[in-house]
């Protein structure tokens, strides 16, 4: 199937953004979960419990966008992330913690979405940063090496540690 994305891709690309447009509309579509039975039990336990802190300690709330990726998609979101120069993901499915691996019991990523006012998010966001590692957990607020108040580019992902290698 990734094979088929870069294809779609290419000749997307070869007809300008709608093209593009046209495979981002099918790789956003489809494969997507947010089911937390698809979370590896190691992960699925300290990430929930973080988000129930993060919860009570704030005034904003959360909803889970994406638990358990396919290869597919994974390698689609790589693909379309090369093809237009925004950053979705800087993971294949090789390396991204989406994607269950061999020994694992599911995913060891998930993607949050913070509701509530812009401050709310924010404050949301800067809670799972600042106690991800108390859980054992790595925030994706802290990719790029932001500065201590401020969000790295992925703020709603969580994953554990070393998953990625």
């Amino acid at each position: 199937m990734a094979r088929v994305v870069r294809f779609l891709l290419a000749v997307g690309a070869s007809v300008g953004l709608v093209g593009i447009a046209c495979v981002a509309v099918l790789v956003f579509a489809w494969g997507r979960s947010s089911d937390p039975d698809l979370l590896d039990p190691a992960f699925r336990a300290p990430a929930f419990a973080l988000l129930a802190r993060a919860d009570a300690a704030t005034a904003g709330s959360y909803t889970v966008a994406e638990t358990a990726r396919p290869a597919w998609r994974q390698d689609g979101l790589f693909s379309l992330s090369r093809a237009t120069g925004l950053t979705l993901t800087k993971s294949t499915s090789a390396q991204g913690c989406h994607v269950p691996k061999r020994g694992w019991n599911g995913a060891r990523a998930m993607d949050v979405v913070a509701t509530g006012s812009a401050d709310e998010q924010r404050t949301f966001y800067l809670y799972l940063k600042d106690h991800a590692r108390a859980h054992g957990l790595r925030s994706g607020a802290t990719f790029g090496k932001p500065a201590p108040n401020a969000l790295g580019w992925d703020p709603g992902h969580l994953e554990l540690p070393g998953c990625a290698r």
